[in-house]
């Protein structure tokens, strides 16, 4: 049942984590009611939600967030967004690519902010400094991570961190 089958599923599940499987869940909803049940792998540890709404996506949400908050769960905590100084977000603007997998993402500044995005696309998502050298996107903590690869004090790469222990290498080519 948590053995990834096809992307984040498992048989039943669908599965949360970067580097593993940490958590699962399975939700479902009909006409009056919506529910979600949310377990972790490696512990004893989980709740279920069951709403008697059509609409109960958002509080479902609210309400595991504030359960795994409350129970230190490692999975679906808010992290804090630290700040990117001016000289490491030109160090990280530019294009990353890696031709085998034929991915090219770009980071740019759109508005005042740093995002990324696949080179073919107009929009991008926010890239958020999550600790030192982890970067997410908003919402996406648990299952979309960023590291840069360094030599000396320039940045030469990325790794895309994805979909329970799904790593991707780019190289910085601009």
């Amino acid at each position: 049942m948590l053995i990834p089958q096809i992307n984040t599923r498992g048989i039943g599940a669908n599965l949360r984590g970067v580097e593993r499987v940490e958590a699962f869940w399975h939700s479902g909803q009909n006409l009056g009611y919506t529910s979600l049940l949310y377990g972790l792998s490696n512990q004893w540890d989980g709740a279920v939600v069951l709403v008697n709404s059509d609409g109960g996506e958002f509080f479902i949400q609210e309400f595991m967030s504030s359960v795994a908050h409350a129970y230190e769960w490692p999975v679906l905590q808010s992290k804090p967004v630290l700040q990117i100084s001016e000289s490491l977000k030109n160090q990280l603007i530019g294009s990353y690519e890696n031709l085998e997998k034929n991915k090219r993402l770009v980071i740019e500044m759109m508005k005042d902010r740093l995002v990324i995005k696949p080179e073919s696309t107009k929009k991008g998502l926010e890239l958020l400094r999550i600790e030192e050298n982890l970067y997410t996107v908003k919402n996406a903590q648990d299952y979309l991570n960023f590291r840069f690869v360094f030599k000396k004090e320039t940045i030469i790469g990325l790794e895309y961190l994805e979909a329970i222990g799904k790593k991707i290498k780019l190289t910085k080519v601009d």
